[in-house]
């Protein structure tokens, strides 16, 4: 037992699991952003942000089915698994870049508008599919649950098909 547990110590924390690589991405995340976003505020850039009006009606359910699976089941897990560090750190990792696009979504859409969110969550999306991914490959080499890849790759399917979302429907009325 206690040399499984040595070779979990040892093993090399895939990159998007990184505390340097999350915080980096989260700061040129956010200076993109704002940079796309002036652009865009200031006529430069062919985007329009003020999508609010031209957008379908947002899907409730959607919302709430994202909210529990991808939220609030993982803080459950986190708080569950606390002693597991291998599963530990992986939802750490997701938690931290969930929580940051939330915030840099609640900061940015009042000062560019509705359209920066299309923007952020397109961003985050791919880097949390990206996280998602590389953590369940580490979580298979430690010979963690089957069921907890299971649950990773249910995840990862959730944010592809909200990244469809967003490049089918959200994106083509930024850029019309």
């Amino acid at each position: 037992m206690t040399e499984l547990y040595e070779s979990q110590r040892r093993m090399i924390y895939p990159q998007t699991l990184q505390s340097r690589t999350i915080f980096g991405f989260i700061i040129g995340t956010t200076v993109v952003s704002v940079l796309i976003g002036s652009l865009a505020k200031a006529n430069w850039l062919a985007i329009n942000l003020d999508i609010a009006t031209r957008l379908p009606p947002p899907s409730r359910y959607w919302h709430i089915f994202v909210a529990a699976t991808g939220l609030l089941i993982p803080i459950g897990m986190r708080i569950g698994y606390r002693r597991h560090p291998i599963v530990r750190r992986v939802f750490n990792a997701y938690l931290i870049v969930f929580l940051a696009q939330i915030v840099s979504e609640l900061i940015l859409t009042p000062v560019f508008l509705r359209g920066i969110s299309v923007i952020i969550g397109s961003f985050y999306s791919v880097f949390r599919l990206v996280q998602l991914g590389q953590g369940q490959s580490w979580i298979k080499l430690a010979r963690q649950p089957w069921w907890l890849r299971g649950y990773l790759w249910g995840l990862m399917v959730v944010w592809t098909i909200n990244l469809g979302r967003f490049i089918l429907y959200r994106w083509p009325i930024m850029l019309s």
